[in-house]
């Protein structure tokens, strides 16, 4: 993996896996990491999600990425968006009613 990252969301889509987000050991990152099994490989070709955050919640729903709460160095987040394999673009999408992390999806 071409990032040092823990507590990152990851999560298998398109023929891929996602390492999404999580903490280097000093900050929170935003960063996306892609590997591709086929070609045994890790990408970074997928941009950056809007907010740095670790020990965050994802998943996929109708084919699109969701990403949801989790913590910015010790500010604990609502936030939450949506990344479009389309249009290869994160959207911000309404904020949970309460700050999570550490959450699963499925």
């Amino acid at each position: 993996m071409p990032n040092n990252r823990y507590s990152s969301c990851l999560i298998a889509a398109q023929g891929s896996l996602y390492a999404i987000g999580g903490s280097n050991g000093f900050l929170r990152v935003d960063t996306v990491d892609r590997y591709d099994p086929l070609l045994d490989r890790w990408f970074q070709d997928v941009p950056s999600m809007q907010t740095a955050r670790a020990q965050h919640g994802c998943a996929i729903y109708k084919g699109m990425l969701y990403v949801a709460g989790g913590d910015r160095t010790y500010d604990l987040l609502s936030s939450s968006e949506r990344y479009d394999f389309a249009t290869k673009q994160w959207t911000s999408i309404a904020s949970m009613n309460e700050r999570r992390y550490s959450a699963s999806c499925f």
